[in-house]
């Protein structure tokens, strides 16, 4: 629980020293999105998900996980 707490106040930390930017890892993208982690890999190394990476570790913005999300929305059809 200690770690959790701690995590979110890093969060809140980094998200306003990034001009209230937030990124998440693609463990945090996969869950949310209930996807399989190298699927979001994927989507990483084909650039249909933007990214910003840091070694061998990739950090999604916010704004870009919604972006994503946004494209691949489908219309339902009309019966």
């Amino acid at each position: 629980m200690a770690i959790d707490k701690q995590r979110t106040a890093w969060y809140i930390v980094f998200s306003n020293m990034l001009n209230n930017k937030m990124f998440l890892t693609a463990t945090e993208v996969a869950n949310l999105l209930r996807l399989n982690i190298l699927t979001i890999y994927e989507y990483l190394r084909a650039g249909k998900l933007q990214a910003v990476k840091f070694g061998r570790n990739y950090r999604i913005e916010n704004s870009e996980l919604n972006k994503f999300i946004k494209e691949h929305r489908v219309k339902a059809k009309n019966r």
